[in-house]
């Protein structure tokens, strides 16, 4: 990867994409300090996306052929600009007030969290990663909201674009099963959270 004379790679000069890229990135690794400057490994993205964009190109996949008749004729016609842009405005803000939460977390917790991601680094050769994971778990599905958001704007204006339509379709279910992946990163950060305020507690 060629990179420029302050040592930034030349990715993170593509000025529109630079944003995506970056967070992509650290999602990817888990906030691993080796690519901080550097893209990661191709099949790292894929083993990192293959769950949630996978379901996401299945269910688009069934959309189309719904749309189509070939599994069930559509009762009624959805449009995904219609359900990105009243659902997603709104799961945006709530997710964003609670990634604003965790720069609360005490940094004894912090601490804690780093020693157990350098246990999962020592049983993985593949990745190290850092408490900066966390970080990016919240600020990743974030930025996809809001590509779907743009995207699914452009496609109520050419309503006539049948890929435009499709990709709004993936989008929008990209995004919904990242939530899904971020609820999940929640429920173990609140659970490790109660159980550390109950053993504060008892001590």
């Amino acid at each position: 990867m060629h990179s420029d004379q302050k040592g930034n790679p030349r990715w993170k000069r593509i000025w529109i994409f630079a944003t995506l890229i970056e967070i992509g990135n650290e999602y990817v690794t888990e906030g691993d300090a080796r690519y901080f400057k550097r893209m990661a490994p191709f099949w790292d993205w894929i083993h990192a996306f293959k769950k949630t964009l996978g379901l996401s190109i299945i269910c688009t996949i069934i959309v189309y052929l719904a749309t189509y008749d070939f599994i069930v004729k559509s009762a009624v016609e959805v449009h995904p600009y219609d359900l990105a842009l009243s659902i997603l405005p709104n799961l945006l803000g709530f997710v964003t007030g609670v990634y604003a939460l965790i720069f609360g977390i005490s940094g004894k917790f912090l601490r804690e969290i780093q020693e157990h991601n350098n246990a999962k680094a020592t049983s993985s050769k593949k990745m190290n990663p850092t408490i900066l994971g966390l970080n990016s778990s919240f600020a990743f599905p974030l930025l996809i909201m809001i590509v779907t958001i743009f995207v699914a704007t452009f496609q109520k204006i050419i309503q006539t674009s049948e890929s435009l339509k499709y990709l709004t379709w993936l989008l929008f279910f990209f995004s919904l099963t990242l939530t899904y992946q971020l609820i999940k990163t929640l429920f173990r950060l609140g659970r490790s959270v109660l159980l550390e305020k109950f053993g504060n507690e008892d001590a």
